[in-house]
């Protein structure tokens, strides 16, 4: 796979803290540029702990296969691996999770590394 940017539109006029760097409304932003990025499939209710690391609402057991998420796909792409949101603006779906257990409620993360 060849490199692929990450942009980002600007939605309205912001500056930048601790800048005198103004971006304006359209404005078009490279984020990130990757080599590599890839889909991987987990419970949707483990969204919040994964992008914004927070736990609360996870019982002792979701955490238990949370980290084995997190081992599946670090053992898969590597310890630099990381993981993005949702895709599918946020649509679970009835299926199994990449690294395996329970069927379920679940959604596509993106993997970028």
């Amino acid at each position: 796979m060849g490199k692929t940017h990450i942009v980002i539109t600007v939605k309205e006029e912001v500056q930048l803290p601790d800048s005198d760097i103004i971006l304006e409304k359209g404005d078009k932003i490279q984020l990130l540029e990757v080599s590599n990025m890839d889909i991987v499939t987990t419970y949707s209710h483990f969204v919040s702990a994964i992008i914004n690391d927070d736990y609360s609402g996870l019982s002792d057991r979701d955490e238990k296969e949370l980290e084995d998420f997190y081992r599946y796909v670090f053992a898969t792409w590597g310890s630099n691996a990381y993981i993005s949101g949702i895709q599918d603006d946020d649509e679970a779906y009835f299926g199994t999770p990449s690294n395996g257990g329970l069927a379920g409620d679940v959604a596509n993360y993106t993997v970028i590394y």
